[in-house]
Parts: structure tokens; sequence; C-alpha cells
């Protein structure tokens, strides 16, 4: 039985990392530049530069990814700028409400049977 479970977890890290890939790649292939979308289309060059510097978007993608990589990590979900309030950080988002039931949900999920309405595999299903 424990000789299952490392080796799930064995697995479940080359699945990570690809879904992190996967994820990074889909937040690079939107539309525009993120630097601009912050600021708005009446931005100046100098405001979008120092943006684009700030966060790191004027570096390499590979030095970017590997940057988010650790910060995800570490807990660090980056900032929201589409709430009213200018580049707060997710993770306050997350601990306020969202996280508390995420806590609570996870352990009964990740242990229920196959076939519990609370197993990942009918989860999956129902939607």
């Amino acid at each position: 039985m424990i000789l299952y479970g490392v080796r799930r977890l064995a697995l479940a890290v080359p699945l990570l990392l690809g879904m992190s890939v996967l994820i990074f790649a889909l937040m690079r292939l939107v539309p525009g530049d993120p630097a601009v979308a912050v600021l708005g289309y009446k931005a100046t060059p100098e405001g979008v530069a120092a943006l684009r510097e700030a966060f790191h978007l004027d570096e390499p993608v590979p030095r970017q990814y590997l940057r988010w990589l650790g910060a995800a990590a570490r807990g660090d979900l980056g900032h929201d700028f589409r709430q009213s309030r200018c580049s707060a950080p997710v993770d306050q988002d997350v601990r306020a409400g969202g996280g508390q039931a995420m806590r609570d949900r996870a352990p009964e999920a990740a242990t229920a049977p196959p076939g519990n309405a609370t197993s990942p595999a009918t989860a999956m299903k129902v939607m």
C-alpha cells in the first residue's frame, strides 16, 4: 500500500509540471501586451516600460516561467488587476473565502472511494 502511494506521488510530479507549462503557455497566448492591459490604452511608453520591468515582462519567456513556477510553489499567486483594489495579491482573496472551502473539501475528496459523490472521478462525470 505504501509503495502504491509512493508510485502515485512520483507520477504526480511530471503531471503537475506539465500542467504548469500548459497554464503558463495559455497565459502567454492571450493577445496584447499585459502592461498595456493593466495601464490602459492611454498609457505612456515610459509607464509601459516601467511596468514591464517591475513585473519582469522584459525577461526571456523561460526565465519568466521559472520565476512564475517558483512563486506559485511558494504560494504567491500573483496580483489581480481586474478588481477595484489595484494590484491586490490573489492569495488574500483565496484566504478570505475560497481557501477555507478548498481546505475543508480537499481531504474528503482525496480519500473518497470512486463512485462517491465527493470523489474527483464522480465530480468529473457530473460536470
